[in-house]
């Protein structure tokens, strides 16, 4: 849509307007110590658990300290530990206690610019990490520390066993560097090929987590709205990164460009598309619209990445050719069944129409990227799997 990247600011702005309102109710003088004209503030993808919850782990003070100035931080205050003992604060750095999951007293000396923590009268020691920030893009942290609301929505993963979450996030975290060149070097692909679409995910995406297990995905939510979590392991590779940043990014990007989420829906956007194919599809209306928009984001950059003929390794372009093949089967998802006068006002049948043409499209006329046996093929991207059903050899183009 041309109007895409409007969109996406107008959604940010929005997004910041209910952040600003909900942290001026709790506390009326909070703007005399926040810059309120700051976006970068209220864009902090942990105000969006602290605004959305009754009882947060986190306090404010913990979440906002390390965007106060040096005379408006707060000087003493509560602050959480994770499950690894990490109290982290955003746009600040990383306290490590060997006290997982406990509550602290910040205190804070403004004239040393020191903080000292205690737990009762006890003084705790602890180890400051500084923050990881993206080269290719300086404004996005990398991290493999999961913070507690991150916890909570790890819990929260449908059908997820108790104790693979609890091994998981009481495990140490995972080291960044061995897949921060990666995926630098994807953003780079994207910077070089994709300008607009790397422009919006600058303009959006506030924080990358690092994680791997063997049953979890990568997931990126309002609840946490700028932060993607992607689950990694000795496979992440460059082409990896590639589509899971296109697919988490557009995510972030779709929830900002429908932040208004009454003004696409005439019904109520949770309601599954089984209550109205009468099937068991459980997805909810939004997710499957969110599902048409990142589909059709990874179809379409791949496309135009390769016709673009960057040069790459016959592997790599046949794995990204194989990343392209196993969204055939995600283009006819449910909602194109349901008549859309029923379920989106007019400005919702617009934007599906135009997502769903535009996929179509590129499947139509792009047969060559689509004629790979992908009949056997998982869920979830396997190369070694697709290598087996469809060796390389000559490769395809169209």
């Amino acid at each position: 849509m041309d109007n895409e990247r409007k969109l996406l600011i107008d959604g940010q702005g929005s997004f910041c307007d209910i952040i600003k309102t909900a942290l001026y109710q709790e506390d009326s003088t909070i703007f005399e110590r926040l810059d309120f004209y700051d976006d970068k503030i209220f864009l902090e993808p942990l105000l969006f658990g602290y605004c959305g919850r009754k009882n947060p782990k986190m306090t404010n003070q913990q979440i906002l300290f390390g965007y106060a100035e040096l005379e408006h931080k707060p000087l003493q205050f509560k602050v959480f530990s994770n499950q690894n003992g990490v109290v982290y604060l955003p746009n600040y750095g990383y306290l490590k206690t060997e006290k997982p999951s406990t509550f602290f007293e910040l205190n804070y000396q403004p004239e040393r610019n020191t903080i000292v923590l205690k737990q009762g009268e006890e003084r705790v020691v602890f180890d400051f990490l500084p923050i990881n920030y993206l080269t290719t893009i300086p404004s996005i942290e990398l991290s493999s520390s999961i913070d507690p609301h991150s916890e909570d929505l790890f819990y929260a993963w449908p059908n997820a066993k108790a104790t693979l979450i609890n091994e998981l996030l009481s495990t140490a975290p995972i080291a960044v560097e061995p897949f921060q060149i990666a995926l630098e070097q994807a953003l780079a692909l994207l910077k070089e090929h994709l300008p607009n679409e790397f422009e919006k995910y600058a303009l959006s995406t506030r924080k990358i987590i690092l994680f791997s297990s063997s049953e979890l995905r990568n997931f990126a939510t309002r609840e946490a709205h700028g932060t993607t979590y992607l689950n990694v392991n000795e496979n992440s590779n460059v082409t990896f990164f590639l589509e899971e940043l296109i697919h988490q990014c557009s995510h972030i990007v779709f929830n900002a460009m429908t932040c208004n989420i009454e003004e696409f829906f005439l019904v109520n956007h949770n309601e599954t598309i089984g209550n109205y194919l009468n099937n068991e599809d459980d997805r909810t209306l939004y997710s499957a619209l969110h599902g048409i928009y990142t589909t059709g984001q990874i179809v379409d950059s791949f496309l135009e990445i390769i016709k673009k003929n960057p040069g790459f390794d016959p592997e790599i372009l046949h794995e990204l050719k194989g990343r392209i093949a196993i969204n055939k089967n995600r283009h006819n998802i449910g909602l194109e069944q349901i008549p859309l006068t029923t379920v989106f006002t007019p400005k919702g049948q617009a934007l599906f129409s135009h997502y769903y043409q535009k996929l179509d499209n590129n499947i139509k006329n792009n047969p060559s990227f689509f004629d790979f046996d992908m009949a056997s093929h998982p869920v979830v991207f396997n190369y070694q799997k697709f290598k087996r059903d469809n060796p390389l050899g000559e490769l395809k183009w169209s």
